[in-house]
């Protein structure tokens, strides 16, 4: 099988991101690997889309070494209608192209419409390019939440949610940025903050939940269903250092070893037919407390932490569902 990665930009994948070792895992299957750009897609005249990538070299890079040292050093064409598995791991909130972003899903989902598979589904992805896409999660399991540039429709949101506190984010954005902890009784740039978050866009609004100091919790659904391998799920908990009540890792935060409550569980039984109907087959699902506040669609990670955790081949089985997705596929096409 041939596969395509498309991502953000090759030259900056390590070898412990999710991504590479994902790539890692079908090159040891014997499959071959491809790397893109996201502003490396065109359309031809006959409808082709078509990528210019970087082959990835048999020499397994070792982990947290840069995956370009075995990538070959000139891109070449590569025809999608050639490739059975393009895997879409782009963050659209980084790396300063996120006019690419809209325009490869669009490619890619010509690519799809030809025959190819493509991971996470194209569509559903750019239904779930924001945070808005939290209001396909049940109200049970997700926080008040509100989505408004009007700074007095946020300041009534925020004086009604319990004890006056919220959580206030832009809706699209990554890595911890721009969130602040807002408590009504004594935040004093209230309105500076409103007025910074909507100025290029929406806010997102969230009622605090207690739990938040503790840090949060991601689990990880395939096709669905909980990721387990070997009867282990893939779940790591990342908890706030120092003064900072965020968790992300590249805020300071750290993750440990933790397990998946029965609430996790049910919510993921519900939430899982619903991620499947958009086409989002790889999916990170972030909570606090027994909530989801965030969810991963594009290029979820913790597999690495996961497996230096709990010892389980996490990648190993992710790939070999994905191959077997292609495969199921493949015959559905051919009528078998």
């Amino acid at each position: 099988m041939r596969a395509l990665f498309v991502v953000n930009d090759p030259a900056e994948l390590t070898g412990s991101q999710t991504t590479s070792m994902l790539a890692r895992a079908l090159v040891r299957r014997g499959h071959t690997v491809h790397f893109a750009g996201v502003a490396n897609l065109a359309l031809r005249e006959d409808g082709h889309v078509m990528a210019r990538g970087h082959a990835l070299g048999p020499g397994l890079v070792e982990a947290r070494s840069p995956l370009g040292a075995v990538m070959s050093p000139n891109p070449e064409a590569i025809d999608l209608s050639e490739i059975e598995l393009v895997w879409i791991r782009t963050n659209p909130a980084r790396g300063g192209r996120g006019w690419a972003h809209q325009t490869m899903l669009n490619l890619l989902r010509i690519a799809r419409d030809g025959g190819t598979t493509v991971v996470n589904d194209p569509v559903g992805l750019a239904r779930a390019s924001s945070k808005l896409y939290l209001h396909r999660v049940p109200p049970a399991f997700r926080p008040r939440t509100l989505v408004s540039g009007d700074r007095e429709e946020i300041s009534a949101f925020i004086a009604g949610c319990s004890g006056g506190k919220a959580v206030l984010k832009p809706l699209t954005g990554t890595r911890g940025q721009d969130v602040y902890l807002i408590e009504l009784a004594t935040e004093r740039n209230l309105n500076a903050i409103i007025d910074t978050l909507v100025r290029d866009g929406y806010a997102i609004v969230q009622e605090f939940v207690p739990e938040a100091m503790e840090g949060d919790t991601r689990l990880v659904l395939l096709f669905g269903a909980l990721l387990e391998a070997e009867g282990v799920p893939l779940v790591v908990r990342r908890v706030p250092t120092g003064m900072d009540f965020r968790s992300n890792v590249h805020v300071g935060g750290r993750a440990v070893p933790t397990a998946v409550t029965a609430s996790m569980r049910e919510c993921a039984s519900v939430l899982g037919p619903i991620l499947m109907e958009d086409g989002l087959g790889l999916v990170g699902v972030d909570f606090i407390g027994g909530k989801v506040v965030e969810l991963n669609v594009f290029s979820t990670g913790g597999f690495w932490e996961a497996e230096q955790f709990y010892e389980a081949p996490f990648i190993e089985t992710c790939v070999a569902e994905v191959v077997a997705h292609v495969q199921r596929g493949a015959r559905s096409k051919h009528g078998e």
